[in-house]
């Protein structure tokens, strides 16, 4: 019988997003379709659920990610100088070709932008 590996090796590539100061929208990041491994919340994230706008080939339109059945956004919670791992939602937001994220929040179906008071930027962990 062989030895029994020690260790998992992955290939997997780093990435950043960023909100400047006064901003609601992000910066895009280019996932080329690649699974997000996990996410790392910027310090001082000034409270808001974040919402994602989706790209599905080079030079398309942004479209706001909705859920499977249509009816609401696709949005996650996150606090500050906090760390993701893998979930349903950022399997979603890895299939496109490109995202970008919103802060903001969802009243009576339409979404509010809540401005971040500084610049804030978030790291991403892509599979490839």
């Amino acid at each position: 019988m062989g030895a029994a590996k020690t260790s998992i090796s992955r290939n997997w590539a780093s990435a950043s997003i960023g909100f400047d100061a006064s901003a609601s929208i992000s910066g895009s990041l280019l996932s080329f379709g690649r699974p997000i491994v996990s996410l790392a919340m910027p310090q001082n994230w000034t409270p808001a659920c974040i919402l994602f706008e989706v790209q599905a080939c080079p030079g398309g339109t942004f479209h706001r990610l909705r859920s499977d059945d249509g009816a609401t956004y696709v949005q996650m919670m996150g606090a500050a100088s906090s760390a993701m791992g893998a979930s349903l939602i950022l399997d979603k937001v890895g299939s496109w070709h490109a995202f970008r994220m919103l802060s903001g929040s969802v009243n009576s179906g339409a979404i509010e932008g809540i401005q971040q008071a500084c610049a804030r930027t978030f790291a991403f962990f892509l599979e490839g």
